[in-house]
Formats: C-alpha cells, sequence, structure tokens
C-alpha cells in the first residue's frame, strides 16, 4: 500500500476545532482534533467520509463536506 496523510481544515469558529466522521469508509486513521487522516491503504478504490466540524463554543457546522481518497496500485 501507498502511506497517505492530509489534513481537514475549516475557517472561523472558536479554537480548538474538532471534526467528525458522519459516515463513510476512509481505511485510515483519523484525528478528531487535528483532522489528520494518515495510514496505508492496502486494497485499491474509491472511498469517501463525511465530515462535520465543531468548536470550543459548541457551534456545530452546518455544513457537511465530503472528503474521497482514490487509492491506485502501482505496478
Amino acid at each position: 500500500g501507498k502511506p497517505y496523510s492530509f489534513q481537514a481544515t475549516t475557517s472561523g469558529g472558536v479554537a480548538p476545532i474538532f471534526f467528525g466522521i458522519l459516515s463513510g469508509n476512509i481505511p485510515l486513521n483519523f484525528d478528531p482534533y487535528t483532522g489528520i487522516f494518515s495510514g496505508m491503504i492496502s486494497v485499491a478504490g474509491t472511498y469517501s467520509d463525511q465530515l462535520s466540524a465543531g468548536d470550543s463554543a459548541q457551534l456545530q457546522s452546518g455544513q457537511v463536506q465530503t472528503v474521497t481518497v482514490t487509492a491506485v496500485t502501482c505496478p
């Protein structure tokens, strides 16, 4: 597999910001406090998660974002 690492981001809100996975199947580790996805994907395919964000003022984003990862196998 290939190692992946990327970070979900947001703007606004009262720090610290936290993220939640509402649904999905991305086979990576996810840290809700940093928004970082990391790990290895060993099976080629397209994977998606739906994320929400909240802040320390207990305000929840009204928007849901979809994150999609397409993993391929290299010869």
